[in-house]
């Protein structure tokens, strides 16, 4: 068998994510020495930054490698949520006794996902009568820097509520740009709290309107 080659390489060296989504990276640590090599593993990362590396699921930070072996690392990387849409390097080391295995990664930025729930005059609660019905209006923001797409209103109610939406989906939703939906909600004779979120792949909400009986 032809002897493997000490090495720290990545299936992918480019990875691009929004700044509230970790970077992913699969990479092999091979130790082709005869010996038995004990590796710590070093990242010179932006401020604010993290990164963890798995091994079968567990995290380390440093890795003893038999003889002639690879071994794969699963590698995440995580940015502040206000990091400038960008490409940034990211060197890492695999430091030994006997050697140092360099790799460089690289951080694609594309810009952040955040959406914001709440109404007009930005009050959250209010009251109703039992058996009635009440008209709310809903103001969807997106807060992030990259347009959302395919929102959905829903509701997470409590037996016998009733909520509709008009309209009950947003096509697309550019950074800084607000959408209105009307909700009609209508209550049982018996009331407990509810709360009204919207939906998406992308996102999620930051506030929740609650309602409550009088």
């Amino acid at each position: 068998m032809k002897p493997l080659k000490s090495s720290f390489e990545a299936r992918l060296v480019n990875i691009e994510a929004p700044s509230n989504e970790p970077f992913r990276y699969t990479t092999t640590l091979t130790n082709g020495s005869a010996q038995l090599v004990n590796y710590n593993f070093n990242a010179l990362l932006p401020d604010g930054w993290q990164i963890s590396y798995r091994v079968e699921g567990s995290q380390v930070t440093s890795l003893q490698m038999q003889p002639n072996k690879a071994q794969e690392i699963s590698i995440e990387i995580s940015c502040p949520i206000t990091t400038k849409p960008n490409k940034y390097k990211i060197p890492l080391k695999a430091i030994s006794a006997r050697d140092t295995l360099t790799l460089d990664l690289e951080a694609v930025v594309k810009g952040s996902y955040a959406l914001e729930l709440s109404t007009p005059s930005g009050r959250l609660s209010d009251e109703v009568v039992s058996g009635s019905s009440k008209e709310i209006l809903l103001k969807v923001k997106n807060t992030g820097t990259l347009p959302l797409n395919a929102l959905d209103l829903s509701s997470q109610l409590p037996s016998r509520w009733e909520a509709t939406f008009d309209p009950a989906n947003i096509k697309q939703l550019e950074a800084g740009k607000s959408s209105m939906s009307k909700s009609i909600l209508k209550f049982p004779t018996r009331l407990s709290p509810v709360t009204m979120r919207p939906n998406s792949r992308s996102s999620l909400p930051t506030a929740t309107p609650t309602f409550h009986s009088v």
